[in-house]
């Protein structure tokens, strides 16, 4: 069966961004269909990493992520181009939101 060339692709900016989201104390898991899943400040997110160097990056989100993004009833989905943008909402996280824990 062939897959779509998208499938398992990642983009080459994906490390860097990934380092500095760590750096910032945020939790990154790799998934398939959307690139990351994000745990910061005791909420989850899911976030897609796009090249703005790339014809493929600049498109934006392929139909399989697409249709992810229709049906998907959780956390709204990020797309981070570049380190600063991705740090960036690290900033917002912190000035906006205050951590949710659990009550034990």
């Amino acid at each position: 069966m062939n897959m779509p060339r998208y499938a398992n692709a990642r983009d080459n900016n994906e490390k860097l961004i990934v380092q500095a989201l760590k750096g910032s104390g945020v939790s990154v898991a790799y998934g398939k269909t959307i690139d990351l899943r994000l745990g910061f400040l005791g909420r989850d997110y899911q976030a897609e990493i796009k090249n703005p160097k790339t014809r493929y990056g600049k498109k934006g989100l392929n139909k399989n992520q697409m249709d992810h993004v229709a049906t998907w009833n959780g956390a709204r989905l990020l797309t981070f181009y570049t380190v600063d943008e991705a740090l960036a909402w690290v900033r917002e996280c912190r000035e906006d939101i205050a951590p949710v824990r659990e009550v034990v």
